[in-house]
């Protein structure tokens, strides 16, 4: 392959392989991370990647979680029966340079397996490893960012050596924001609302959940001991959903209307908003696929369903926000909580006082 025509296009694909959406972040992240590079990437979901493709790309990276007790994520299984064919030569991938981000928990006996099986793939195919397989741990005392942080840095200085920047370009100012991802439309009026607790016919997965009641939610643990592990009980009577000891039930978490009216308030936009169509800003992107959103919604229920706005935010949300502040010591703050000092003051922060992302949104003028 001509090296110059590769270096030319500076483009690469960004796989993820995700169950609870931590994977998906961490791509997102690197995908705006490519563009200081002047990098083009592509963020896709493994169940929406056509791996027949992987011969034709130039620089490949992976990031992928492990489930359960070292389980594939539903959306990265056909992936990886594609890849175990007996029918691809070793050679397959030779004109491939890849890179893999495990994310696991050392707490487990296979701790990142699908991180180092993929890594271990990918080699044996002929794919050429730019760097070294990453191995991020919620156990670590600074939680999976510190792997992260360590390895991205090791990423585009081995991306920087394959694909030097062209005569007259520079690496991009982290403190510059980069490009919107994506372009909304909105209007004010009326929005036929969405259906939903209605099933279909299964199989169930994460992209066709199955609608069940809740039966019994009880705190097992103290109530002032900082962890709050529950007993849940839920009715899948009729959805021929069947589980053994060690299996994982992934949830659909909902935000109450009151308070996600609440955070529309206080972020100052109108109740009564409706986004028509909202687009990927690069014509070759898709859409993250969701069975929960559809267009057009009311900012309300894009807010309660969608949105995660409860959720305890990463360090890289501080980031971004960070973009936003407009207070001098707001912004120094959030600057910090996104450094890698301030990893250990950002884990104690956000778990003394469970700050979720509508406080955080609210302190910041």
């Amino acid at each position: 392959r001509d090296r110059t025509i590769v270096a030319m296009s500076r483009s690469l694909v960004i796989v993820y392989g995700s169950q609870t959406g931590t994977a998906q972040d961490v791509a997102e992240r690197l995908e705006r991370e490519a563009q200081r590079y002047h990098m083009k990437a592509r963020v896709v979901s493994a169940d929406q990647y056509d791996p027949v493709q992987l011969p034709s790309e130039q620089l490949g990276i992976f990031v992928v979680s492990t489930t359960g007790q070292g389980d594939m994520p539903d959306t990265m299984k056909d992936f990886w029966r594609f890849l175990l064919q007996k029918r691809l030569a070793s050679d397959s991938l030779s004109g491939l340079h890849a890179a893999v981000l495990g994310l696991g928990d050392s707490s487990y006996l296979k701790y990142n397996f699908v991180g180092k099986k993929l890594h271990a793939r990918l080699t044996s195919l002929g794919a050429n490893m730019i760097v070294r397989r990453g191995d991020a741990d919620d156990q670590h005392e600074f939680g999976p960012d510190y792997e992260v942080e360590k390895w991205s840095q090791e990423l585009w200085q081995a991306v920087l050596s394959l694909y030097p920047l062209p005569p007259g370009l520079s690496i991009k100012n982290k403190e510059i924001l980069g490009s919107p991802k994506y372009r909304l439309t909105t209007r004010i009026g009326p929005c036929s609302p969405p259906v939903i607790g209605v099933n279909s016919t299964g199989p169930y997965s994460s992209s066709h959940p199955f609608y069940s009641t809740l039966l019994c939610n009880t705190r097992i643990t103290h109530t002032e001991w900082e962890q709050d592990v529950r007993h849940i009980e839920l009715d899948i009577s009729g959805s021929g959903i069947t589980y053994v000891p060690g299996d994982v039930v992934y949830l659909q978490p909902s935000v109450s209307p009151a308070i996600a009216s609440r955070f529309i308030h206080m972020m100052g936009w109108d109740p009564a908003m409706v986004v028509e169509t909202l687009t990927p800003s690069d014509p070759d992107a898709s859409l993250p696929v969701s069975p929960f959103l559809s267009f057009p919604s009311t900012l309300l229920d894009i807010c309660s369903r969608y949105l995660d706005i409860l959720g305890s935010p990463r360090r890289y949300f501080f980031e971004l926000l960070s973009f936003f502040a407009t207070d001098s010591v707001q912004k120094e703050r959030l600057e910090y909580f996104s450094s890698k000092e301030g990893l250990d003051d950002l884990q104690l922060h956000n778990n003394s006082i469970q700050v979720t992302i509508a406080i955080v949104q609210y302190k910041t003028p």
